[in-house]
Order: structure tokens, then sequence, then C-alpha cells
């Protein structure tokens, strides 16, 4: 399994999209609400836990995926 940073799924999502990255970002946060909305709490934690903790604020509602400066 490759692992990445928050910042280069982002990157990867823009590249794949054939967007800029703030639209890549907000096609993430809503692709993470439509999962959180179909799948139980638990399957939730489950995946949370095997990302980094910088993957966080995707999760988050409100947050749009935003990392922190």
């Amino acid at each position: 399994m490759e692992k990445f940073s928050l910042e280069e799924f982002f990157k990867r999502v823009s590249a794949r999209e054939g967007v800029d990255e703030p639209e890549a970002v907000y096609h993430a946060r809503v692709v993470i609400d439509i999962l959180q909305d179909a799948v139980t709490g638990g399957e939730i934690e489950d995946i949370r836990s095997q990302l980094p903790e910088e993957y966080a604020p995707l999760f988050e509602a409100g947050s749009e995926g935003q990392m922190s400066t």
C-alpha cells in the first residue's frame, strides 16, 4: 500500500479530475460526506483509524478538507 500526505492526496485528485486544487478539495470533501451518510459510524471510524491523523479534517463537518496553516 502506498502512503502519501493529505496535500499529495489533493494533488492527485486534482490531476485525476483535471480541476484546480481548491475544487479537488471540495470534491474530496463531498465524497467523504456521502460516505458518512452511507455507512455506519463504526465503519467511518474504521476508515479513519487507517488514515494518518492529518486526514482528520476531511471527516469534520464544515471543514471542507482544509489543512491548518
